[in-house]
């Protein structure tokens, strides 16, 4: 794959990230699961809106971060895993922290959510929330 090809990869995995945070989903299961209404409520009452400059900055800086692990090759050969369980994933907080953005981890980003570029076939899969299945988000999957 080419560096283009990454960079539009990059952009709409950083696209997808910007809307989960904006509206994040605190999904740790049902209590039958194990999950706990509490912790989710709690969450979703700290929950604050992001500055739409930080928004930007973290877009921006997550956009360049993939770009840059996809060029690396230092990624699984199964392609480049980015999540949250309830903190963010390295990218996603460094990222986070280079954008300035506001609030505790627990309460930007949606928990229990996982997303898988794949290398080999440039696509992006994701799973928000708790047992989620993995949709395909890019290319939009018709």
């Amino acid at each position: 794959m080419d560096n283009k090809k990454y960079a539009a990869i990059a952009e709409a995995a950083a696209v997808w990230w910007v809307e989960a945070i904006q509206n994040p989903k605190f999904d740790n299961g049902s209590p039958e699961q194990g999950g706990s209404p509490i912790a989710s409520i709690l969450a979703m009452l700290t929950h604050k809106p992001q500055d739409s400059s930080a928004v930007l900055a973290f877009k921006t800086n997550l956009a360049k971060r993939i770009e840059s692990e996809l060029a690396s090759g230092r990624h699984s050969m199964y392609g480049l895993s980015i999540g949250v369980d309830y903190h963010p994933d390295e990218i996603l907080a460094e990222a986070a922290n280079a954008a300035e953005m506001s609030g505790t981890e627990m309460s930007v980003f949606p928990w229990k959510t996982h997303m898988r570029i794949d290398t080999k076939t440039g696509t992006i899969n994701v799973s928000h929330g708790y047992r989620a299945p993995m949709r395909q988000i890019y290319p939009s999957a018709s």
